[in-house]
């Protein structure tokens, strides 16, 4: 429960923030790196759309403050109270010096100081930063879904029209993952092979073997569905083998949990991340799978990760079942989110940020077996990230002030990934796109 109430409580924290940024500043201020090392002296550069505000540095005050509150001399700032901090103006910039203490964002605020003595302190705009422990500095944010289809099984557009989306959505990887069709990814990788786009493709497939769990199949490299097909002997014995080590249920609940689980096992044994699919999703007035059967995987954790994002209704359930077993066993689960989308319009509705050395598919697996990912809700008003607390803290960061400049690079690029797919000659274009990424990483990043 400790778990779910923190998860609020970055929520509702979140909603102070957007209803903060929007009021109107008099000037725009950007700053240089945005990511940095937590409590070790870092310096700054901070640019400012209005350079007359810079012509007199004695009339302005460069302050900052701490997500936690908390002063660099170990002391609880006052309510709305900031501390200065020392800065110089050279070539334009504002150059300011602080150590940023504990993992966690800060916040500057660039005051305008009263020149006469009736006059008050003019806020004059705000910029935000973030301070991470080395683990979390070592690593990079990656977006993607790997729960997507196409006309290769239920859903409405070619799969080429699903990869293009998800390019213009500004994601770094993704997979379809037709039902029980591995194919229409592998086909998929080898047309976007030819195009050096900067998001990377990966193959899946959405695996049914008992017509009930739902179970996905990310990155393995065979058909699941195949296997099961082209082996039934292998597969039975499988089956009969894992019924000997499942706990006490109704007896044809344990046989379609065996089938289940028989596919997470070859999952990993294909090099695959292995994930429990929408858990409480309700067709038919019904769930697809049975308490028993989803009891027994959320308590011995038999995948790699639980889908937690995907329908919304689904969701809700699927985040309390996390957190009450997270909390009776003191046990992490990993934890993805998709969108599941059937239709291009859908893609982005739910999605997964992966904490990882790389966006190759080796870094992302291991990511998320090691409870470095975080699901997002992004269908309603507010977004809602679940997962780690700390990787949570940090996400909500990333969605205001890093991903959103990717997503409108890549934009550009999903226009030039239309156009190549018409044989017309794009790559300056897509150098254009691939360099921009690489500064604007660079440049977030402290080195």
């Amino acid at each position: 429960m400790e778990y779910w109430l923190l998860r609020m409580k970055k929520l509702l924290s979140f909603s102070v923030v957007l209803f903060a940024a929007s009021i109107a500043f008099a000037a725009k201020f950007e700053i240089l790196p945005r990511v940095l090392q937590a409590d070790k002296p870092s310096t700054v550069k901070i640019s400012c759309d209005d350079a007359s505000l810079l012509a007199n540095p004695e009339r302005l005050a460069v302050r900052c403050i701490s997500a936690e509150g908390i002063l660099s001399n170990g002391n609880i700032a006052g309510w709305a109270k900031y501390e200065d901090v020392p800065f110089e103006i050279k070539d334009g910039k504002i150059i300011a010096s602080h150590v940023f203490k504990n993992q966690q964002e800060h916040t500057f605020v660039f005051v305008s100081k009263p020149q006469k003595a009736n006059e008050k302190e003019k806020v004059l705009g705000k910029a935000k930063v973030y301070s991470l422990y080395p683990e979390l500095f070592a690593l990079r944010p990656f977006k993607g879904e790997f729960h997507l289809h196409s006309k290769g099984s239920d859903g409405k557009n070619e799969p080429i029209e699903v990869a293009v989306k998800c390019l213009e959505k500004g994601y770094d990887f993704f997979a379809l993952s037709d039902h029980s069709n591995y194919g229409s990814s592998v086909e998929l990788c080898k047309v976007l092979k030819e195009f050096p786009i900067t998001m990377a493709s990966y193959r899946a497939e959405e695996v049914h073997l008992n017509g009930n769990a739902h179970v996905h199949s990310f990155g393995a490299t065979q058909s699941i569905t195949n296997w099961a097909k082209e082996n039934p002997e292998v597969y039975k014995k499988a089956v009969e083998e894992k019924l000997k080590s499942l706990p006490a249920m109704p007896e044809q609940s344990k046989y379609s949990l065996a089938q289940t689980c028989v596919a997470f096992d070859k999952i990993r044994e294909f090099g695959g991340v292995s994930v429990f699919n929408h858990p409480y999703w309700k067709p038919y007035d019904r769930t697809t799978v049975d308490s028993y059967q989803r009891n027994a995987i959320f308590d011995n954790f038999y995948c790699d990760a639980i889908e937690v994002f995907n329908d919304f209704d689904d969701t809700l359930m699927t985040m309390t079942k996390v957190a009450k077993v997270q909390g009776k066993f003191g046990k992490r689960i990993n934890v993805v989110g998709n969108s599941d989308a059937h239709h291009i319009n859908d893609i982005g509705k739910s999605y997964t940020i992966v904490f990882a050395p790389s966006a190759s598919f080796k870094d992302l697996a291991a990511a998320i077996r090691d409870g470095k990912s975080l699901g997002v809700e992004n269908s309603h008003k507010q977004k809602i990230i679940f997962g780690d607390d700390a990787l949570v803290e940090y996400a909500y960061f990333l969605e205001s002030e890093y991903f959103p400049r990717l997503r409108e690079i890549r934009a550009k690029e999903s226009k030039a990934l239309e156009a190549a797919l018409k044989e017309e000659d794009m790559d300056e274009e897509f150098e254009d796109s691939a360099k921009k990424i690489k500064d604007f990483k660079s440049e977030f990043w402290q080195k």
